[in-house]
Protein backbone atom coordinates (compact mmCIF):
# COMPACT_ATOMS: atom_id res chain seq x y z
CA UNK A 1 0.00 0.00 0.00
CA UNK A 2 1.48 3.43 -1.08
CA UNK A 3 2.10 5.73 2.01
CA UNK A 4 -0.96 7.74 4.07
CA UNK A 5 -0.89 11.47 3.88
CA UNK A 6 -0.27 11.61 7.70
CA UNK A 7 2.75 13.85 8.17
CA UNK A 8 4.21 16.95 5.99
CA UNK A 9 6.64 14.08 3.83
CA UNK A 10 7.95 14.65 0.25
CA UNK A 11 5.05 12.87 -0.86
CA UNK A 12 2.52 15.40 0.86
CA UNK A 13 4.94 18.46 -0.75
CA UNK A 14 4.02 17.20 -4.25
CA UNK A 15 0.71 16.75 -3.52
CA UNK A 16 0.61 20.35 -2.11
CA UNK A 17 2.22 21.67 -5.11
CA UNK A 18 -0.25 19.76 -7.22
CA UNK A 19 -2.87 21.29 -5.89
CA UNK A 20 -1.93 24.71 -6.28
CA UNK A 21 -0.70 24.23 -9.87
CA UNK A 22 -4.17 22.82 -10.55
CA UNK A 23 -6.12 26.16 -8.76
CA UNK A 24 -4.10 28.70 -10.17
CA UNK A 25 -3.33 27.77 -12.97
CA UNK A 26 -5.89 25.54 -14.08
CA UNK A 27 -4.70 25.23 -18.04
CA UNK A 28 -2.92 26.55 -20.34
CA UNK A 29 -4.17 29.44 -22.47
CA UNK A 30 -4.35 28.72 -26.16
CA UNK A 31 -0.43 28.50 -27.57
CA UNK A 32 0.45 32.45 -28.70
CA UNK A 33 1.81 32.61 -32.29
CA UNK A 34 5.26 32.98 -32.36
CA UNK A 35 6.28 36.44 -33.64
CA UNK A 36 9.36 37.74 -31.92
CA UNK A 37 12.77 35.72 -32.24
CA UNK A 38 13.77 35.58 -29.14
CA UNK A 39 10.15 35.75 -28.16
CA UNK A 40 8.90 37.88 -25.22
CA UNK A 41 9.42 36.82 -21.78
CA UNK A 42 13.04 36.65 -22.14
CA UNK A 43 14.23 39.59 -19.67
CA UNK A 44 18.13 39.13 -18.95
CA UNK A 45 20.62 39.68 -21.94
CA UNK A 46 21.47 36.05 -21.75
CA UNK A 47 18.52 34.76 -22.07
CA UNK A 48 18.49 36.86 -25.30
CA UNK A 49 21.67 35.56 -27.02
CA UNK A 50 19.84 31.74 -28.01
CA UNK A 51 22.22 29.89 -30.39
CA UNK A 52 20.45 28.74 -33.33
CA UNK A 53 20.35 24.91 -34.29
CA UNK A 54 21.81 23.45 -37.11
CA UNK A 55 19.12 21.34 -38.92
CA UNK A 56 20.56 18.59 -38.14
CA UNK A 57 20.40 19.67 -34.26
CA UNK A 58 16.51 20.24 -35.13
CA UNK A 59 15.85 16.78 -36.76
CA UNK A 60 17.52 15.10 -33.68
CA UNK A 61 15.27 16.85 -31.53
CA UNK A 62 12.16 16.53 -33.32
CA UNK A 63 13.31 12.55 -34.03
CA UNK A 64 13.98 11.66 -30.71
CA UNK A 65 10.80 10.11 -29.33
CA UNK A 66 9.47 8.68 -32.95
CA UNK A 67 8.71 5.56 -33.28
CA UNK A 68 7.77 3.02 -35.83
CA UNK A 69 5.76 -0.51 -34.94
CA UNK A 70 4.16 -2.90 -37.35
CA UNK A 71 1.14 -4.98 -36.15
CA UNK A 72 1.49 -8.63 -37.07
CA UNK A 73 -2.15 -9.53 -35.39
CA UNK A 74 -5.35 -9.61 -37.67
CA UNK A 75 -6.73 -5.96 -37.83
CA UNK A 76 -7.59 -3.27 -39.75
CA UNK A 77 -4.24 -1.08 -38.32
CA UNK A 78 -1.09 -2.24 -40.41
CA UNK A 79 1.01 -0.17 -38.51
CA UNK A 80 1.41 2.88 -37.02
CA UNK A 81 3.86 5.53 -36.47
CA UNK A 82 3.63 8.50 -33.14
CA UNK A 83 5.37 11.05 -31.84
CA UNK A 84 5.71 13.33 -28.41
CA UNK A 85 7.50 16.55 -28.19
CA UNK A 86 7.25 17.79 -24.16
CA UNK A 87 6.95 21.55 -23.50
CA UNK A 88 6.08 20.60 -20.17
CA UNK A 89 8.46 19.22 -17.76
CA UNK A 90 7.63 16.65 -16.71
CA UNK A 91 5.55 16.33 -19.96
CA UNK A 92 1.80 15.80 -19.18
CA UNK A 93 0.99 13.93 -22.68
CA UNK A 94 0.50 9.98 -22.54
CA UNK A 95 0.25 8.04 -25.68
CA UNK A 96 -0.86 3.71 -25.35
CA UNK A 97 -1.46 1.28 -27.99
CA UNK A 98 -2.33 -2.33 -27.02
CA UNK A 99 -4.78 -5.44 -28.27
CA UNK A 100 -7.33 -6.90 -26.67
CA UNK A 101 -6.64 -10.06 -25.46
CA UNK A 102 -9.42 -11.54 -25.02
CA UNK A 103 -11.40 -10.16 -27.69
CA UNK A 104 -10.65 -8.97 -31.44
CA UNK A 105 -10.20 -5.27 -31.08
CA UNK A 106 -7.25 -2.85 -31.26
CA UNK A 107 -7.12 0.26 -29.10
CA UNK A 108 -5.03 2.91 -29.70
CA UNK A 109 -5.33 6.09 -27.12
CA UNK A 110 -3.55 9.87 -26.74
CA UNK A 111 -4.21 11.26 -23.48
CA UNK A 112 -3.17 14.76 -22.54
CA UNK A 113 -3.07 15.90 -19.00
CA UNK A 114 -3.18 19.27 -17.31
CA UNK A 115 -2.45 20.37 -13.68
CA UNK A 116 0.61 17.84 -13.75
CA UNK A 117 1.03 14.35 -15.24
CA UNK A 118 -0.61 11.76 -12.11
CA UNK A 119 -4.25 11.47 -13.83
CA UNK A 120 -2.69 11.13 -17.07
CA UNK A 121 -0.43 8.30 -16.24
CA UNK A 122 -3.24 6.30 -14.17
CA UNK A 123 -5.69 7.05 -17.43
CA UNK A 124 -2.68 6.01 -19.56
CA UNK A 125 -2.22 2.83 -17.83
CA UNK A 126 -5.74 1.74 -16.79
CA UNK A 127 -8.19 3.17 -19.05
CA UNK A 128 -7.49 0.40 -21.89
CA UNK A 129 -7.91 -2.30 -19.59
CA UNK A 130 -11.37 -0.91 -18.46
CA UNK A 131 -12.58 -0.46 -22.24
CA UNK A 132 -11.51 -3.83 -22.77
CA UNK A 133 -13.31 -5.54 -20.27
CA UNK A 134 -16.17 -3.74 -21.30
CA UNK A 135 -16.47 -5.29 -24.67
CA UNK A 136 -16.36 -8.74 -22.99
CA UNK A 137 -18.86 -11.44 -23.42
CA UNK A 138 -20.58 -12.57 -20.12
CA UNK A 139 -18.53 -16.19 -20.38
CA UNK A 140 -15.49 -14.34 -20.72
CA UNK A 141 -15.86 -12.00 -18.16
CA UNK A 142 -16.51 -14.85 -15.96
CA UNK A 143 -13.32 -16.64 -16.88
CA UNK A 144 -11.24 -13.49 -15.89
CA UNK A 145 -12.83 -13.05 -12.80
CA UNK A 146 -11.90 -16.74 -11.63
CA UNK A 147 -8.57 -15.78 -12.48
CA UNK A 148 -8.70 -12.26 -10.58
CA UNK A 149 -9.93 -13.70 -7.71
CA UNK A 150 -7.28 -16.12 -7.02
CA UNK A 151 -4.92 -13.42 -6.96
CA UNK A 152 -3.85 -13.94 -10.29
CA UNK A 153 -2.01 -11.16 -12.61
CA UNK A 154 -4.02 -11.07 -15.71
CA UNK A 155 -3.32 -9.33 -19.53
CA UNK A 156 -6.00 -7.89 -20.28
CA UNK A 157 -4.63 -6.00 -23.07
CA UNK A 158 -1.14 -6.44 -25.18
CA UNK A 159 1.15 -3.62 -25.47
CA UNK A 160 2.48 -2.80 -28.77
CA UNK A 161 4.71 -0.35 -27.03
CA UNK A 162 6.12 0.55 -23.26
CA UNK A 163 6.48 3.93 -23.85
CA UNK A 164 8.71 6.08 -21.57
CA UNK A 165 7.32 7.15 -17.94
CA UNK A 166 5.18 4.04 -16.55
CA UNK A 167 3.60 4.10 -13.43
CA UNK A 168 4.52 3.05 -10.33
CA UNK A 169 3.93 -1.00 -8.89
CA UNK A 170 1.69 0.62 -6.70
CA UNK A 171 -1.13 1.45 -9.19
CA UNK A 172 -1.18 -1.87 -10.68
CA UNK A 173 -2.44 -3.15 -7.18
CA UNK A 174 -5.15 -0.33 -7.02
CA UNK A 175 -5.77 -1.56 -11.10
CA UNK A 176 -6.45 -5.00 -10.51
CA UNK A 177 -8.56 -4.61 -7.19
CA UNK A 178 -10.72 -2.11 -8.74
CA UNK A 179 -10.78 -4.07 -12.37
CA UNK A 180 -12.11 -7.12 -10.16
CA UNK A 181 -14.99 -5.15 -8.88
CA UNK A 182 -15.67 -3.93 -12.28
CA UNK A 183 -15.72 -7.50 -13.90
CA UNK A 184 -18.09 -8.47 -11.00
CA UNK A 185 -20.28 -6.02 -11.41
CA UNK A 186 -20.67 -6.75 -15.41
CA UNK A 187 -21.57 -9.91 -14.45
CA UNK A 188 -24.42 -9.23 -12.13
CA UNK A 189 -25.59 -6.61 -14.53
CA UNK A 190 -25.07 -8.41 -17.99
CA UNK A 191 -28.64 -10.27 -18.99
CA UNK A 192 -27.92 -10.74 -22.66
CA UNK A 193 -25.07 -10.54 -24.92
CA UNK A 194 -27.94 -9.65 -27.57
CA UNK A 195 -27.98 -6.80 -25.51
CA UNK A 196 -24.67 -5.48 -26.13
CA UNK A 197 -24.09 -1.68 -27.19
CA UNK A 198 -20.01 -0.69 -28.19
CA UNK A 199 -21.23 3.06 -27.05
CA UNK A 200 -22.69 1.98 -23.80
CA UNK A 201 -19.42 -0.04 -23.54
CA UNK A 202 -17.24 2.52 -24.01
CA UNK A 203 -18.97 5.02 -21.87
CA UNK A 204 -18.92 3.32 -19.03
CA UNK A 205 -15.27 2.40 -19.23
CA UNK A 206 -14.76 5.94 -18.69
CA UNK A 207 -16.99 6.69 -16.50
CA UNK A 208 -16.17 3.90 -13.99
CA UNK A 209 -12.11 4.54 -14.22
CA UNK A 210 -13.02 8.35 -13.61
CA UNK A 211 -15.33 7.03 -10.59
CA UNK A 212 -12.49 5.02 -9.42
CA UNK A 213 -9.70 7.31 -9.37
CA UNK A 214 -11.98 9.71 -7.22
CA UNK A 215 -12.71 6.68 -4.88
CA UNK A 216 -8.94 5.91 -4.22
CA UNK A 217 -9.01 9.47 -3.30
CA UNK A 218 -11.61 9.72 -0.36
CA UNK A 219 -10.29 10.27 2.93
CA UNK A 220 -11.12 7.15 4.93
CA UNK A 221 -14.42 7.41 7.01
CA UNK A 222 -13.88 9.04 10.32
CA UNK A 223 -10.21 9.67 9.67
CA UNK A 224 -7.69 12.37 8.06
CA UNK A 225 -6.07 9.56 6.01
CA UNK A 226 -5.89 9.46 2.34
CA UNK A 227 -3.53 7.85 0.01
CA UNK A 228 -1.53 11.07 -1.54
CA UNK A 229 -0.63 9.58 -4.93
CA UNK A 230 -4.05 9.06 -5.70
CA UNK A 231 -5.20 12.38 -4.16
CA UNK A 232 -2.49 13.56 -6.70
CA UNK A 233 -4.37 11.90 -9.48
CA UNK A 234 -7.73 12.97 -8.60
CA UNK A 235 -6.76 16.84 -8.00
CA UNK A 236 -5.08 16.52 -11.79
CA UNK A 237 -7.18 15.94 -15.12
CA UNK A 238 -6.75 14.52 -18.17
CA UNK A 239 -8.46 14.22 -21.61
CA UNK A 240 -8.69 11.29 -23.39
CA UNK A 241 -8.89 10.37 -27.15
CA UNK A 242 -9.18 6.44 -28.12
CA UNK A 243 -9.62 4.68 -31.22
CA UNK A 244 -11.08 1.25 -30.71
CA UNK A 245 -10.55 -0.97 -34.57
CA UNK A 246 -12.37 -4.41 -34.97
CA UNK A 247 -12.62 -5.32 -38.39
CA UNK A 248 -13.98 -2.84 -40.87
CA UNK A 249 -15.78 -0.76 -37.37
CA UNK A 250 -13.61 1.60 -36.13
CA UNK A 251 -15.02 4.09 -32.73
CA UNK A 252 -14.09 6.75 -31.66
CA UNK A 253 -14.20 7.84 -27.78
CA UNK A 254 -13.28 11.49 -26.90
CA UNK A 255 -13.55 13.41 -23.26
CA UNK A 256 -12.32 16.29 -23.81
CA UNK A 257 -9.77 18.68 -26.29
CA UNK A 258 -8.03 15.97 -28.29
CA UNK A 259 -8.53 15.14 -32.24
CA UNK A 260 -9.40 12.31 -33.80
CA UNK A 261 -9.32 12.59 -37.55
CA UNK A 262 -9.53 10.37 -40.65
CA UNK A 263 -7.63 10.50 -43.69
CA UNK A 264 -9.84 9.91 -46.93
CA UNK A 265 -8.15 9.51 -50.95
CA UNK A 266 -11.20 10.80 -52.47
CA UNK A 267 -11.59 9.45 -56.39
CA UNK A 268 -9.99 12.72 -57.54
CA UNK A 269 -6.91 11.66 -55.63
CA UNK A 270 -7.51 14.11 -53.13
CA UNK A 271 -6.93 14.25 -49.36
CA UNK A 272 -10.45 14.82 -47.44
CA UNK A 273 -9.90 15.33 -43.79
CA UNK A 274 -13.03 13.88 -41.54
CA UNK A 275 -13.24 14.70 -38.18
CA UNK A 276 -14.15 11.82 -36.12
CA UNK A 277 -14.53 13.61 -32.38
CA UNK A 278 -15.79 17.08 -31.17
CA UNK A 279 -13.46 18.32 -28.43
CA UNK A 280 -15.48 19.59 -25.53
CA UNK A 281 -14.18 22.78 -25.14
CA UNK A 282 -16.09 26.66 -25.25
CA UNK A 283 -16.06 26.69 -28.91
CA UNK A 284 -18.24 23.71 -29.06
CA UNK A 285 -21.65 25.28 -28.32
CA UNK A 286 -23.55 22.46 -27.76
CA UNK A 287 -20.85 21.34 -24.87
CA UNK A 288 -21.67 25.14 -23.48
CA UNK A 289 -25.30 24.45 -23.80
CA UNK A 290 -25.39 21.08 -22.04
CA UNK A 291 -24.01 22.03 -18.96
CA UNK A 292 -25.50 24.74 -18.51
CA UNK A 293 -28.78 22.94 -19.16
CA UNK A 294 -27.78 21.09 -15.71
CA UNK A 295 -27.53 23.71 -13.68
CA UNK A 296 -29.63 26.31 -11.99
CA UNK A 297 -30.51 29.53 -14.21
CA UNK A 298 -28.55 31.98 -11.94
CA UNK A 299 -25.90 29.84 -12.85
CA UNK A 300 -26.01 30.34 -16.38
CA UNK A 301 -23.47 33.83 -16.26
CA UNK A 302 -20.53 32.12 -14.30
CA UNK A 303 -20.91 28.27 -15.10
CA UNK A 304 -18.68 28.67 -18.50
CA UNK A 305 -16.58 31.99 -17.90
CA UNK A 306 -13.73 33.57 -19.86
CA UNK A 307 -14.22 30.70 -22.06
CA UNK A 308 -13.55 28.09 -19.32
CA UNK A 309 -15.46 26.24 -16.61
CA UNK A 310 -16.09 28.09 -14.00
CA UNK A 311 -13.77 30.78 -15.07
CA UNK A 312 -10.95 27.86 -14.73
CA UNK A 313 -10.73 24.78 -16.48
CA UNK A 314 -10.51 25.09 -20.48
CA UNK A 315 -11.83 21.37 -21.12
CA UNK A 316 -15.20 20.84 -20.55
CA UNK A 317 -14.71 17.06 -19.56
CA UNK A 318 -12.06 15.22 -18.20
CA UNK A 319 -10.76 12.77 -15.97
CA UNK A 320 -9.91 13.51 -12.14
CA UNK A 321 -10.18 17.14 -11.30
CA UNK A 322 -12.32 16.33 -8.48
CA UNK A 323 -12.56 20.43 -7.65
CA UNK A 324 -15.04 20.36 -10.39
CA UNK A 325 -16.99 17.40 -9.04
CA UNK A 326 -17.06 17.12 -5.46
CA UNK A 327 -19.39 17.60 -2.99
CA UNK A 328 -18.33 21.16 -0.95
CA UNK A 329 -18.99 18.90 1.89
CA UNK A 330 -15.97 16.44 0.79
CA UNK A 331 -13.56 19.24 -0.54
CA UNK A 332 -13.67 20.95 2.84
CA UNK A 333 -12.66 17.62 4.53
CA UNK A 334 -9.61 17.69 2.29
CA UNK A 335 -8.84 20.92 3.35
CA UNK A 336 -8.55 20.32 6.66
CA UNK A 337 -6.90 17.24 5.65
CA UNK A 338 -3.97 20.03 4.28
CA UNK A 339 -4.65 22.40 7.28
CA UNK A 340 -3.45 19.69 9.59
CA UNK A 341 -0.28 19.00 7.46
CA UNK A 342 0.40 22.88 6.95
CA UNK A 343 -0.60 24.11 3.65
CA UNK A 344 -1.07 27.83 3.51
CA UNK A 345 -4.38 29.40 3.74
CA UNK A 346 -4.39 30.07 0.55
CA UNK A 347 -3.80 26.35 -0.52
CA UNK A 348 -7.35 25.79 1.16
CA UNK A 349 -9.11 28.80 -0.22
CA UNK A 350 -8.24 28.03 -3.37
CA UNK A 351 -9.88 24.08 -3.74
CA UNK A 352 -13.14 25.35 -3.96
CA UNK A 353 -13.69 26.94 -7.12
CA UNK A 354 -15.89 30.51 -7.00
CA UNK A 355 -19.58 30.45 -7.48
CA UNK A 356 -19.46 26.41 -6.26
CA UNK A 357 -23.01 26.05 -6.11
CA UNK A 358 -24.34 22.35 -7.80
CA UNK A 359 -21.60 20.08 -8.63
CA UNK A 360 -21.13 17.96 -10.53
CA UNK A 361 -19.89 20.28 -13.09
CA UNK A 362 -17.74 18.04 -15.06
CA UNK A 363 -18.12 14.57 -16.30
CA UNK A 364 -15.55 12.20 -17.87
CA UNK A 365 -18.12 10.70 -20.00
CA UNK A 366 -17.07 10.89 -23.75
CA UNK A 367 -18.67 11.29 -27.01
CA UNK A 368 -18.82 8.29 -29.38
CA UNK A 369 -18.84 8.22 -33.13
CA UNK A 370 -18.58 5.19 -35.21
CA UNK A 371 -17.59 4.92 -39.02
CA UNK A 372 -17.32 1.69 -41.36
CA UNK A 373 -14.08 1.38 -42.58
CA UNK A 374 -14.04 1.43 -46.64
CA UNK A 375 -10.79 1.62 -49.54
CA UNK A 376 -10.89 5.12 -49.07
CA UNK A 377 -10.27 5.36 -45.77
CA UNK A 378 -5.90 5.50 -45.04
CA UNK A 379 -5.17 6.91 -41.91
CA UNK A 380 -6.12 7.85 -38.39
CA UNK A 381 -4.78 10.82 -36.97
CA UNK A 382 -5.02 10.93 -33.16
CA UNK A 383 -3.27 13.97 -31.59
CA UNK A 384 -3.65 15.92 -28.18
CA UNK A 385 -4.46 19.93 -28.52
CA UNK A 386 -0.95 20.88 -28.74
CA UNK A 387 -0.54 20.14 -32.50
CA UNK A 388 -4.63 20.95 -32.74
CA UNK A 389 -3.61 24.67 -31.74
CA UNK A 390 -1.18 24.84 -34.52
CA UNK A 391 -2.53 23.23 -37.28
CA UNK A 392 -5.99 22.82 -39.03
CA UNK A 393 -7.79 18.77 -39.18
CA UNK A 394 -6.96 19.55 -43.50
CA UNK A 395 -3.93 20.71 -43.18
CA UNK A 396 -2.44 17.83 -41.11
CA UNK A 397 -3.96 14.99 -43.42
CA UNK A 398 -2.67 16.85 -46.36
CA UNK A 399 0.86 16.70 -44.91
CA UNK A 400 0.35 13.14 -43.91
CA UNK A 401 -1.19 12.03 -47.39
CA UNK A 402 1.45 14.18 -49.14
CA UNK A 403 4.34 12.48 -46.95
CA UNK A 404 3.06 8.92 -47.26
CA UNK A 405 2.67 9.20 -51.34
CA UNK A 406 6.49 10.57 -51.56
CA UNK A 407 7.89 8.40 -49.34
CA UNK A 408 6.82 5.01 -51.04
CA UNK A 409 7.17 6.29 -54.98
CA UNK A 410 11.03 5.85 -55.49
CA UNK A 411 10.60 8.02 -59.05
CA UNK A 412 10.38 11.20 -57.18
CA UNK A 413 13.42 13.09 -56.39
CA UNK A 414 14.87 13.51 -52.91
CA UNK A 415 14.70 17.20 -53.36
CA UNK A 416 10.81 16.59 -53.09
CA UNK A 417 10.99 14.00 -49.83
CA UNK A 418 10.13 15.51 -46.32
CA UNK A 419 13.01 15.74 -44.18
CA UNK A 420 11.46 13.25 -42.02
CA UNK A 421 10.86 9.73 -42.92
CA UNK A 422 8.12 9.01 -40.00
CA UNK A 423 5.07 11.39 -40.61
CA UNK A 424 4.09 11.99 -37.01
CA UNK A 425 7.85 13.88 -36.43
CA UNK A 426 6.95 15.36 -40.16
CA UNK A 427 3.16 16.84 -38.68
CA UNK A 428 5.51 18.64 -35.54
CA UNK A 429 8.08 19.96 -37.51
CA UNK A 430 5.22 21.36 -40.01
CA UNK A 431 3.55 22.64 -36.79
CA UNK A 432 5.89 24.64 -34.57
CA UNK A 433 7.84 25.97 -37.86
CA UNK A 434 4.99 26.98 -39.97
CA UNK A 435 5.41 29.88 -41.48
CA UNK A 436 3.83 32.30 -44.36
CA UNK A 437 6.84 30.82 -46.69
CA UNK A 438 6.88 27.49 -45.82
CA UNK A 439 8.89 25.72 -42.49
CA UNK A 440 10.70 28.69 -40.92
CA UNK A 441 14.32 27.02 -39.32
CA UNK A 442 15.14 30.04 -37.27
CA UNK A 443 11.22 29.90 -35.43
CA UNK A 444 12.33 25.64 -35.20
CA UNK A 445 15.23 26.44 -33.53
CA UNK A 446 13.90 29.52 -30.77
CA UNK A 447 11.02 27.03 -30.21
CA UNK A 448 13.19 24.30 -29.50
CA UNK A 449 15.28 25.74 -27.05
CA UNK A 450 12.69 27.43 -24.79
CA UNK A 451 12.77 26.56 -21.20
CA UNK A 452 9.84 24.80 -20.08
CA UNK A 453 8.66 28.23 -18.13
CA UNK A 454 8.30 30.32 -21.36
CA UNK A 455 7.85 27.20 -23.73
CA UNK A 456 4.20 26.96 -21.92
CA UNK A 457 3.30 30.41 -22.78
CA UNK A 458 3.57 29.35 -26.65
CA UNK A 459 3.06 26.31 -27.43
CA UNK A 460 1.53 22.64 -25.06
CA UNK A 461 3.04 19.08 -24.91
CA UNK A 462 2.30 17.37 -28.68
CA UNK A 463 1.74 14.05 -29.05
CA UNK A 464 0.50 12.42 -32.06
CA UNK A 465 -0.39 8.87 -33.60
CA UNK A 466 -1.33 8.25 -37.13
CA UNK A 467 -2.49 4.53 -37.84
CA UNK A 468 -2.45 3.39 -41.41
CA UNK A 469 -5.11 1.11 -42.07
CA UNK A 470 -4.89 -2.12 -44.44
CA UNK A 471 -5.39 -0.59 -47.66
CA UNK A 472 -3.27 1.22 -50.48
CA UNK A 473 -2.20 4.67 -50.44
CA UNK A 474 -3.60 4.89 -54.09
CA UNK A 475 -6.50 3.90 -55.12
Amino acid sequence: MATLLTSYTRGTAACLSTVMCTVRRGRRQPARRLQLYPPAGFTSRDHLMIPHLTPKQVTNILSQNELKVEIMDPGPVKYFESNHLASNSPTEDQLVEAKCNYTTGQLFAVIDGHAGPECGRAVKQRLLDYIAVSMMSPHTLETVYNLLKDSQHVDIVKHYHKHQGESRRYMLDINSRDIAKFVQELISTTISWDEFSMTEALQEAFVRLDQDISSSATPSPGSNLVNYESLEQALSGCCACVAHTDGDHLHVANTGDCRAVLGQLDNENNWVAVRLSNQHNAENLTECQRIKSEHPADEQMSVIKNNRLLGQLAPLRAFGDIMYKWPVKDLKNVINILSNIGASVLIQQSLIPPKYYTPPYLTARPDIVHHKLTAKDKFLILATDGLWDMMSSQNAVKLVGAANQILSNRKIGLAHKPKDSNVTTHLIRNALGDSSSGIKHSKLSTMLQLSPSISRNYRDDISVTVLYFDTPLNI
